[in-house]
């Protein structure tokens, strides 16, 4: 098995996600096998860093928008080459990502009580990124105007079916 992430969770515990030889996620908790899993689910809100999980819904864990690019890349097969789909999709977590970060410098910054310093500055860094690529997502979006359709027919089926009578 590959290991794919490490990392030590919010409640200190060592967090393992490995893929096995049919691509499938194998999740360890201290070095215990936890569960397995092939989706990777976003949160409806993000909890600070946190903006997907994965695993047993309980026990899930929680994984950075970072952390769910490197799955999400895994699990497409070398020779499978990304969809448009796809690609919407990855600068979508690019921007959140970079949003993130951006999140991730200011808190920091604040959390040492040095607001203002060079944790602003890499912020409007990272913000600076995403709008770039936003406009790369703008220029996509106009160059296949059939992918953010299917989105909308998609987006439109959903409400019909979950509303009431």
């Amino acid at each position: 098995m590959e290991t794919l992430i490490s990392k030590v969770a919010s409640n200190g515990k060592r967090v393992e996600i490995e893929a096995d030889e049919k691509r499938h996620f194998v999740i360890l908790i201290n070095g215990q096998k936890h569960g397995s899993a092939d989706i990777i689910n976003p949160l409806g809100k993000s909890q600070g860093e946190i903006t997907h999980w994965i695993g047993p819904s309980t026990g899930a864990v929680g994984l950075t928008t970072a952390e769910a690019t490197i799955l999400r890349d895994y699990q497409r097969t070398p020779t499978q080459e990304p969809t448009l789909r796809d690609q919407r999709r990855d600068l979508i977590a690019r921007i959140q990502g970079c949003y993130d970060e951006a999140q991730a410098a200011k808190n920091h910054e604040m959390d040492s009580g040095q607001a203002g310093g060079a944790g602003w500055r890499k912020a409007k860094e990272w913000e600076i990124k995403a709008e770039t690529i936003t406009g790369e997502l703008k220029a996509f979006d106009v160059a296949h105007p059939e992918v953010l359709a299917g989105i909308e027919v998609e987006r439109a089926e959903s409400i019909k079916r979950h509303q009431w009578d």
